[in-house]
């Protein structure tokens, strides 16, 4: 049954898991890289995840509404946890410096890995994209991989925005700004 599924499979399919992979390996480089750089990939998996939703199930608006609530919850836990970074905020440059992580592309990779399962099994069981609880449950798996993803970009934002108040602060004390 594994090797009909997968022969079954259009070659696109497996293309966009060599493109996945290919950007999630680049996430485990250090790098240098502008904001609007830095949003591409959580943008591109928010739209990517919303758009796997299962929508035939008895209401999109609620499947949707589960997906919000998890990104939101998860987001909400991995902000007030304490974790160091070797991420930086280069004002000169205007840019960050991102640590190369592995984390990024297991991210990815869960996300391709759940699509791809909602999808097969929706094939072999079309009545299931109908079951309410199914789609409730890949709406929160797709939520929580989504906030793990933006929960790094904001962190790393939060730099630009910590470097800032700390210029501020400096100036409001009279001491000479050090870049």
């Amino acid at each position: 049954m594994i090797s009909q599924i997968l022969t079954h499979t259009p070659v696109w399919v497996w293309i966009l898991l060599v493109a996945l992979c290919a950007v999630g390996l680049q996430q485990t480089r250090d790098r240098n890289i502008t904001l609007p750089r830095l949003l591409i990939l959580p943008i591109a998996m928010l739209i990517f995840s919303a758009s796997s939703l299962p929508s035939k199930a008895s209401s999109g608006l609620q499947v949707f509404s589960i997906w919000l609530a998890s990104v939101t919850i998860f987001c909400s836990l991995g902000l007030i946890s304490r974790t160091k970074t070797k991420h930086r905020y280069d004002a000169v440059l205007n840019q960050f410096f991102v640590a190369g992580s592995w984390f990024p592309l297991a991210l990815i990779f869960s996300m391709f890995i759940a699509k791809y399962s909602a999808a097969v099994t929706f094939a072999i069981r079309p009545d299931w994209a109908l079951d309410a609880t199914f789609s409730a449950s890949f709406a929160a798996l797709f939520g929580a991989i989504n906030a793990g993803l933006l929960v790094r970009v904001v962190r790393i934002i939060a730099l630009k925005r910590a470097y800032h108040r700390l210029m501020a602060d400096q100036i409001n004390l009279g001491v000479e700004p050090s870049h």
